[in-house]
C-alpha cells in the first residue's frame, strides 16, 4: 500500500483524477491518457470497440515482479441456470455454452463456434493471438482453440507473447471468506492513501484489518 501512495505522491505516475471507475479507465486508455492499466484480455474489447483504439498500440505483459516474486489472482465467469428452468430450457443452455466454447465437449458445432468467435474479434480490430489462462492445456479441445486462435492472429506476438508465460507467476484463487467485504476495505484504504498525501498508511491498514476481522472472520459460521 506504501508503494501504491508513492506511484502517485513521490513518483506522480497516476492520473489526476483517481475517483475512476472501469468504463472511465477504458475511455482514458484509449484517448491515451493513461499508459499502463492492471488488466485482463477481456478489457481490451471495449478499448477497441468502444473507445476507438488501434489495437497495434496495445501490448500486454505478466505482472511485475516485486520483493515476494509474481502473483495474480485468479478470475473467471459463472453462468447459472434459474430453478425453474424446464429440462429442455437446461438443455438448449448446456448446448449454447457447448456451442460458443465454454464446455470440453468437442463437436462440429462448438468448432465452427469458437472459429466464429475469432473471426470476429479480427474483424472488429480486436486483438487476436495472445491467449488466456486455460484450464486445458493439451487434448483436443486445447488443439482446436490453438489452431482457431493461431489462424485469426492479427497482431504482432512479440508485444503479447510475455503475458502468457506463467511459469514465474503464483496463481492465487479469490478469497473464500467475504472476498467483496474485503475488497471495499481496501479500496477505501487505496482512495485515501491517493487523494491525501498525508495519509498514514500503517494506520489505515490496521484499522482496516481490525475492522474487517471483527465485522467479517470473527463471525464466519
Amino acid at each position: 500500500m506504501q508503494f501504491v501512495k508513492d506511484l502517485k505522491w513521490e513518483y506522480d505516475c497516476i492520473q489526476e483524477n483517481t475517483l475512476v471507475d472501469g468504463n472511465d479507465m477504458f475511455t482514458m486508455f484509449a484517448t491515451n491518457q493513461v499508459a499502463m492499466a492492471y488488466s485482463s484480455l477481456d478489457w481490451n474489447d471495449p478499448i477497441v470497440v468502444s473507445g476507438g483504439a488501434d489495437k497495434d498500440n496495445l501490448s500486454m505483459a505478466r505482472v511485475p515482479a516485486g520483493p515476494a516474486g509474481r502473483c495474480s489472482l485468479m478470475g473467471g465467469s459463472v453462468y447459472m441456470f434459474s430453478p425453474t428452468a424446464t429440462d429442455e430450457e437446461v438443455a438448449a443452455a448446456l448446448k449454447w455454452l457447448e456451442v460458443t466454447g465454454y464446455s470440453p465437449n468437442v463437436s462440429d458445432e462448438m468448432k465452427k463456434g469458437i472459429e466464429d468467435i475469432q473471426k470476429t474479434f479480427a474483424s472488429e480490430g480486436i486483438p487476436v493471438g495472445p491467449k488466456r489462462i486455460n484450464v486445458w492445456s493439451a487434448g483436443e479441445y486445447y488443439d482446436v482453440e490453438t489452431k482457431a486462435i493461431s489462424d485469426n492472429t492479427n497482431v504482432d506476438m512479440k508485444f503479447w507473447e510475455d503475458y502468457a508465460i506463467i511459469d514465474d507467476v503464483s496463481i492465487h484463487p479469490e478469497v473464500p471468506v467475504n472476498a467483496q467485504e474485503l475488497y471495499k476495505a481496501l479500496d477505501d484504504v487505496i482512495q485515501e492513501v491517493l487523494t491525501n498525501e498525508n495519509a498514514d498508511v500503517a494506520a489505515l491498514m490496521k484499522a482496516a484489518n481490525d475492522t474487517f476481522q471483527k465485522d467479517y472472520l470473527d463471525n464466519v459460521q
